[in-house]
């Protein structure tokens, strides 16, 4: 009997003095899993936004060199044949651009130039976005992403208003088809480790870019969480997981990157 409560009463000065000791250890734990988890947001974080702003600079530069054509070198004041030979020059400068179309104060194509294809007819695009967009609010038109039927490549409608030096109106219009090659290349060439990933999602949660091609292709959507965290990545399972918004005029694109756990 006495053997008995002996027993017991060390059992129990064991669990008063080991109880404490493995609630300590369980939260440093906790303590120390939080705070991995927010180094690894951090990062991910830092990732989505370098890869936003390279973005970014990519449709910068597209706008820039339209306005450059549009503006700076007076494409409207030119006759059609140097008008042509200025889009010309850029249509084969810059492959990014599959084809450039010069449109009047009233939406009717005066050029029309196409890469990979015949010169199409001209036509009329006075209902359309990319005309009625820069027309009335003399901004850039961006309109949602397209998937070539043969590639699967993904490109991008592309407009700036065009304003006559003399009142300061907009008199026209340059539009532009864009292919968006260069940020698979651009995500492509990102040096990550084989548990991180980072893609583009468009607003209607259709994968975009990203480093294989094939999940492009293949149609892959992703539902983009409303913050970062431990949520569950593009093949199902756990990660954690950061996005940054690039706005284009009137649209947007989420730049995710993620990083699986073991």
């Amino acid at each position: 009997m006495h053997k008995s409560i002996r027993k017991r009463l060390t059992i129990a000065f064991m669990g008063l003095a080991v109880g404490p000791l493995l609630l300590v250890w369980a939260i440093f734990a906790w303590q120390s899993f939080r705070i991995l988890q927010h180094q690894a947001l951090d990062h991910q974080q830092e990732i989505a936004k370098r890869v936003s702003s390279q973005v970014t600079a990519f449709f910068e530069e597209i706008e820039n060199e339209l306005r450059v054509v549009g503006q700076v070198q007076g494409l409207l004041t030119r006759d059609r044949n140097k008008q042509k030979s200025t889009l010309l020059g850029l249509l084969s400068y810059h492959s990014v651009f599959d084809e450039l179309i010069l449109l009047d104060a009233k939406g009717r194509e005066q050029i029309h130039l196409a890469r990979s294809r015949v010169t199409p007819r001209l036509g009329r695009r006075s209902n359309a976005d990319e005309f009625i967009i820069p027309r009335t609010k003399g901004e850039a038109y961006y309109s949602p992403v397209r998937f070539d039927e043969t590639t699967g490549e993904p490109s991008m409608t592309i407009s700036i208003p065009l304003f006559d030096a003399r009142t300061g109106l907009v008199d026209g219009a340059l539009v532009s088809e864009v292919r968006m090659k260069k940020i698979w290349n651009l995500i492509a060439d990102l040096r990550m480790d084989r548990d991180q990933s980072v893609y583009i999602v468009d607003a209607q949660d259709r994968i975009v870019a990203h480093r294989n091609p094939s999940v492009v292709l293949r149609g892959a959507t992703f539902d983009v969480p409303d913050q970062g965290g431990i949520h569950s990545g593009l093949s199902g399972t756990s990660a954690v997981l950061a996005s940054e918004m690039v706005r284009l005029g009137q649209r947007e694109l989420n730049i995710v990157s993620e990083q699986s756990l073991p």
